[in-house]
């Protein structure tokens, strides 16, 4: 990835019902970068750290190149726009550790070793 490209990066903030403007704790991103995969990078953080908090609104990032330098429409690579992260699927710090007697992990590991069809210990 390139870190400085010849034309800098806008990124802006949306959602369905608005934008970042009018979020008065909205996370700290600077609006320039100095190449399209810094201002990528900034947006997936922000999105992020939306999601971390537990905002649930449809954020979305966008990237342009600036405008007064590039036509935009016809800049190779053109603008970007970042849907919402995914959401995890397995957080295994949220996992209850199971508690098992000798007695019962030895049955649990016969169990399994038996549906995969050996019967080594």
């Amino acid at each position: 990835m390139k870190e400085h490209d010849p034309v800098r990066w806008m990124v802006t903030f949306y959602h369905s019902e608005g934008g970042a403007h009018n979020e008065p704790d909205f996370p700290k991103v600077e609006f320039w970068h100095p190449s399209k995969e810094a201002s990528m990078k900034a947006g997936a953080r922000v999105l992020q750290e939306l999601k971390d908090r537990g905002d649930q609104r449809d954020w979305k990032a966008a990237g342009h190149p600036d405008p007064f330098y590039a036509n935009s429409i016809h800049y190779p690579g053109g603008p970007w726009v970042l849907p919402p992260p995914s959401p995890k699927l397995f957080d295994p710090d949220k996992v209850p550790r199971m508690d098992l007697t000798d007695e019962e992990w030895e049955a649990f590991d016969r169990a399994i070793r038996e549906g995969r069809g050996r019967r080594e210990s």
